[in-house]
């Protein structure tokens, strides 16, 4: 993707770098990406200032934990990121419980929800996503979302009060609630609009393996339904299904995806499309601003775009868009050759994926390892090999990668993996 009218920014200074090694760097955003972007410009050198604005008011921390472990035990704390030293150790302007409403692009400023405004060199936005809401649902006690440590305590206490929890929504965050939840010896509902669990992402087959694996383990599974209506006023008391069944349920996940936060971002003049678009090297329209995380819309080297909500691409990006930053005027951009990786855990067991496994593409399943015991599914695009998708197999997942990276067929990718 390249931006034909780029908007008007601030020129490189007179070496052709785009900030001197004393520039200042703003990151919106205290979340994975955010905080690895910074610890990579420090390794790469930058000595300049590096400002960190975060809305919440607590230090980065890790998110995946939230559904599993910090959800779990009774005196959780937060999953930061860094150790208080490594943090001071990066000299960075850590601004908590600052919420940016605006960015002025020409005259290089952000703008808070205090009244402040932060001048920048070079911008990284890594504001995140936010959770989607149940549509017309008014806020009432037990209705939750989760994406912070905070809504992992307020699930975590409700829980812990007893009776039925139930889920809506079988993403990854959906399962992950559920099946610590029945860790827990909560009693479950999961509510699902597809045929099956994380349908989407990584097709039916192993939706299938999901869905019969959370029935084993004592969860009320209702696919094919949707809620049309929360009962209770001021309390949850159940929820209404399109099949006419009520479920009752003491609390309520709502586990409907996210979107990117960028409403802030509205009035800049950026390229915005489902997040802030960027092109291979993390540039966004504007040549000094830059996009990492879940905010971001990239597009990579094999030419596949989109936004990526996976911890290992907030890292890939980060360490990107740093050397990018920090790159003299004579050198070569750094680019992303995008080869996504995520997992899940429940029940002891552990999804992992590389690759683009999804829905809409053709799987292929396979039973490998010495005792043919490791179910793994591979999937393709017409012919070519495209993504892995393995339950606690994680060497043949990753033994997978060098076939991803060369648009392998997926006749060799399984003659490969069957003669291993």
């Amino acid at each position: 993707m390249e931006f034909a009218e780029p908007v008007r920014c601030r020129s490189k200074n007179s070496e052709g770098d785009l900030v001197k090694a004393n520039g200042v760097v703003v990151i919106v955003g205290a979340g994975l990406a955010g905080i690895r972007t910074a610890e990579e410009l420090r390794r790469l050198g930058h000595t300049g200032r590096i400002v960190m604005l975060g809305a919440e008011s607590l230090p980065p921390y890790d998110r995946p934990p939230l559904s599993k472990g910090a959800l779990a035990k009774d005196d959780a704390t937060p999953p930061f990121l860094l150790e208080p030293e490594a943090l001071a150790a990066l000299n960075v302007d850590l601004q908590l419980s600052t919420e940016v409403v605006g960015v002025d692009t020409v005259a290089h400023t952000v703008a808070t929800a205090h009244g402040a405004t932060v001048d920048y060199d070079v911008l990284v936005i890594a504001t995140g996503a936010h959770p989607r809401l149940l549509g017309g649902a008014p806020v009432r006690e037990g209705l939750h979302v989760l994406r912070t440590f905070e809504d992992s305590k307020r699930i975590a206490a409700d829980i812990r009060r007893g009776g039925r929890l139930v889920v809506i929504g079988g993403g990854f965050i959906g399962c992950e609630v559920v099946a610590t939840a029945r860790s827990m010896g909560t009693e479950v509902s999961m509510i699902e609009a597809l045929s099956t669990p994380l349908q989407l992402p990584v097709g039916e087959f192993i939706g299938k393996y999901v869905a019969d694996l959370h029935r084993e383990n004592g969860v009320d599974l209702h696919c094919d339904s949707l809620v049309t209506r929360l009962i209770g006023d001021e309390k949850l008391e159940g929820v209404e299904l399109s099949t006419g069944e009520v479920v009752e349920a003491a609390a309520v996940v709502v586990g409907l995806g996210v979107a990117p936060t960028i409403e802030w971002l509205k009035e800049s003049g950026l390229h915005l499309d489902n997040g802030v678009r960027c092109d291979s090297s993390g540039r966004t329209s504007a040549t000094d601003v830059f996009a990492v995380g879940d905010v971001a819309h990239w597009k990579s080297t094999t030419g596949r775009e989109g936004r990526h909500e996976h911890w290992t691409s907030a890292i890939d990006q980060a360490r990107v868009v740093a050397a990018n930053i920090l790159a003299s005027g004579d050198d070569p951009l750094e680019h992303l050759h995008d080869l996504p990786y995520f997992w899940s855990d429940m029940y002891g067991l552990k999804l992992q994926a590389l690759g683009w496994p999804g829905g809409s593409y053709e799987t292929h399943v396979m039973h490998l390892g010495p005792n043919k015991d490791k179910l793994v599914v591979l999937y393709s695009d017409e012919d070519r090999f495209i993504g892995t998708v393995g339950i606690s197999a994680p060497r043949i997942v990753m033994s997978t990668r060098t076939m991803l990276q060369t648009s392998t067929s997926i006749d060799e990718a399984k003659a490969t993996l069957l003669s291993a």
